[in-house]
This record gives structure tokens, sequence and C-alpha cells, in this order.
């Protein structure tokens, strides 16, 4: 008899409550911009997910530059600081040749990613 009761209740709060759930879940999308916009944020441009990916891989390459530019002017300092030491001179230039080999392995990455998202996206706009 429990068992009849509780699936009984079950069903009823499933046919009152779901219902509900689903205009929830309708009007969510609603809410959730009107609260974004008294937020400050502008709703009414979507943003994609390939430009998303772009800001991200420009970021990442961005880093990359700085670290490979900090590089290279630790060479430098390691070069001026070197006191005529052959040893730490010929370190010092294997470590600039290093840096920049990679400023310019990240300029053409930067290039190849920002020609790639342009075509993706001029392709997803079609």
């Amino acid at each position: 008899m429990k068992k009849f009761k509780l699936a009984g209740l079950l069903i009823i709060l499933g046919l009152i409550i779901l219902p509900q759930l689903s205009l929830a879940a309708v009007d969510f999308n609603t809410q959730l911009n009107s609260l974004a916009t008294s937020a400050g944020y502008d709703t009414s441009s979507a943003v994609s997910l390939t430009s998303t990916i772009g800001k991200i891989i420009n970021y990442l390459l961005g880093f990359l530059g700085i670290i490979a530019l900090l590089i290279v002017i630790w060479a430098g300092f390691n070069w001026m600081t070197a006191g005529g030491n052959d040893d730490k001179i010929s370190s010092a230039k294997s470590w600039m040749v290093n840096g920049f080999i990679g400023l310019v392995i990240i300029i053409f990455a930067y290039a190849i990613s920002t020609f790639v998202i342009t075509q993706i996206q001029a392709f997803a706009s079609k």
C-alpha cells in the first residue's frame, strides 16, 4: 500500500513540477541576459567560438613572446657581464640565438594562427 501512495505522490509531483521546470529552463536565458545587462555586460553582440579560440591563442603566443624576449635580454646581460670569459660568452651567444629563433617561430605561429582563424570565421559566416 505504501508503494502505491509513494508512486501516486511521485506521479502527481511529476505532473506538477516537471512543466514548471521546463518553463523555468526556457525563461533562464532571458533572466540571465537581464542579469548580465544589469551588471553592465553587453549582451547584444554574440561572441563566436572561433574568436574566443583566436583570443586564447593570441594571449598564449604573446606570453611566449615575452618569455623569448626575456631570454634574449638575459643572454645579453650574461654576455655583458662575462668579463672576457670565452665559455660565458659562447653560452650567452647560444642563449641569444635560441631566443631569436624562438621569437621567429612565435611570430610565424602568430601569422599562421591569425590566417587560419580568419579563414575559419569567413567560412563560418557564409
